[in-house]
């Protein structure tokens, strides 16, 4: 839910424990060893490049608050993945799924 830069202190909400639900639980930044990201935040803004450079200019646009790409106002992709059917769909799918898998995100 939130985090304190400077005391790193953390709030989380709607904790599960094994002895039931927690709505909201605070912990002190003092009392925390180590923590890490669990998942990434995937920005497509490298894969707009790239489908930049094999598509026509304007072919691409690049929705940052949804995230989502479209191309040729046919194919969609988004963090989970592309959507589309045809010849286009396969063209810009093998450019994504190489983009994905170089990032670590396939």
């Amino acid at each position: 839910r939130g985090i304190d830069q400077t005391s790193l202190s953390i709030v989380l909400s709607d904790v599960e424990t094994k002895k039931g639900p927690i709505p909201r639980m605070f912990i002190y930044g003092s009392s925390i060893a180590t923590f890490s990201v669990a998942e990434r935040e995937v920005s497509l803004e490298g894969l707009v490049k790239e489908l930049e450079k094999a598509f026509p200019p304007g072919g691409v646009q690049y929705f940052a608050e949804q995230p989502l790409i479209l191309v040729m106002n046919k194919i969609r992709i988004t963090p989970e993945g592309v959507e589309g059917t045809g010849p286009l769909y396969e063209r810009v799918a093998q450019i994504a799924d190489e983009w994905f898998k170089e990032h670590g995100l396939d």
